[in-house]
């Protein structure tokens, strides 16, 4: 009995400090603007970048280290391993010009929004969503959502086939088409699109899967989708 007790009291303090080992996950946030105007014909912000994200605090962890610098790439929309504060060099970068003149002498009118967010964390891996707006001229902009899935322990995004394996693609795609079938208009989709497009995040239930406006349809069919896959659902394919 005593030789039992022992063990229970050794096993709880092994747990115990297994559970203190795991720190919580620190993140900062960033946010930069530039050229704030209004146009007053239409109201809106022209001219412009706002851009705001949170970042894991890396500190000498390598891992983290590198998932914030593919954050940062990704809400910037160009590889970059820092972030770039420098509004003149902003702009620049995102919309390809040479030189930056003061906003209120440009030309040609610009915006460029983005949020980078947190959507999962645990000791594992790492969700995160950049949803981003662009619009350099023409009719109007673009609006766009990525995912990005981090190992926390090697600071590597997973792809898909890190996460399914076997006829996975074969599987994913049956999946989609028969969630979105009871989409309007959805004898109008592009089928041939519709399959694994690397835009996932995962939580502790299940994938999400999401398809941007235009990705598999016509702007009028409406988008994002977003589809959950439950693990139970797929646990054939999963690694």
């Amino acid at each position: 009995m005593k030789k039992n007790l022992n063990l229970a009291i050794a096993l709880f303090f092994c747990a115990l400090l297994g559970a203190c080992s795991q720190k919580p996950l620190q993140f900062e946030s960033t946010q930069i603007q530039f050229g704030v105007e209004t146009d007053t014909a239409v109201s809106i912000p022209v001219r412009s970048i706002n851009i705001s994200f949170e970042t894991p605090i890396a500190g000498s962890n390598t891992a983290l280290q590198q998932i914030r610098e593919q954050i940062i790439s990704a809400v910037f929309g160009f590889p970059t391993d820092s972030i770039v504060t420098d509004s003149t060099l902003l702009v620049a970068l995102l919309f390809d010009l040479d030189s930056v003149p003061a906003p209120d002498s440009l030309a040609t009118n610009f915006e460029y929004s983005a949020t980078g967010t947190v959507i999962f964390n645990n000791e594992k891996i790492l969700s995160y969503e950049v949803s981003s707006y662009s619009y350099s001229g023409g009719a109007h902009g673009t609006d766009w959502v990525q995912y990005l899935v981090f190992d926390l322990k090697t600071g590597n995004r997973l792809a898909e086939n890190d996460v399914f394996k076997g006829d996975y693609e074969t599987v994913l795609t049956q999946f989609f088409i028969a969630q979105l079938a009871s989409e309007d208009g959805f004898e109008n989709f592009e089928k041939e699109n519709i399959r694994p497009n690397n835009n996932f995040f995962m939580d502790d239930k299940g994938v999400t899967y999401v398809f941007n406006r235009y990705e598999i349809a016509c702007g009028a069919c409406g988008g994002p989708f977003k589809i959950f896959i439950p693990f139970s659902e797929i646990q054939g394919i999963l690694k």
